[in-house]
């Protein structure tokens, strides 16, 4: 999106486990959304820019012991509510995984769209079926899939089959 000129922020939302810093080479840790949730640091403290123009981030921030709590309705209005936001054009979240904790359940009232990442070859199918029975209960009801980590293919060619089955956005 940002290299599609669109002035775009990513917030990783994964306090337990976060990797947008490290995957965009960006510091993690000192500033991040723990501490704008509670009100340590200002959103435009917080977020940092990147080596890739009009693309932005907000780390998870500094430890938190409660991320859920963290994560509560009240602040979570608070931060989408403020002002700085709409000067990007896309936000994307990055969440935990839908299995692993309810925190991504509690974004999704937030997005205009989903996506669900699933890792190709080790992403169990019964594992898949619950994130996407999970994310049709908290009334998601237009969730992309991206599967990732695919071999490499053929240049090109759109998708693959085999032994990873063929590939496609799906919309559910």
């Amino acid at each position: 999106m940002a290299q599609q000129g669109y002035r775009t922020l990513i917030i990783d939302t994964d306090m337990r486990n976060p990797s947008v810093a490290k995957a965009l080479h960006c510091s993690d840790g000192a500033i991040g959304l723990a501490d704008v949730l509670t009100r340590k640091r200002t959103l435009e403290e917080a977020i940092q820019t990147t080596e890739i123009g009009d693309l932005f981030i907000l780390t998870a921030g500094s430890v938190a012991r409660n991320p859920a709590e963290l994560l509560c309705l009240d602040r979570l209005n608070r931060l989408f509510d403020d002002p700085f936001l709409a000067t990007f054009e896309r936000i994307v979240l990055d969440t935990p995984p839908v299995n692993a904790v309810s925190d991504a359940l509690h974004l999704v009232k937030y997005a205009s769209a989903t996506c669900l990442v699933v890792r190709a070859g080790f992403t169990p199918a019964k594992a898949s079926q619950r994130a996407h029975a999970a994310l049709l209960s908290a009334r998601v009801l237009d969730a992309g899939i991206v599967l990732n980590y695919l071999p490499t293919m053929k240049y090109h060619t759109y998708g693959t089959s085999g032994a990873y089955g063929s590939t496609a956005t799906v919309n559910a």
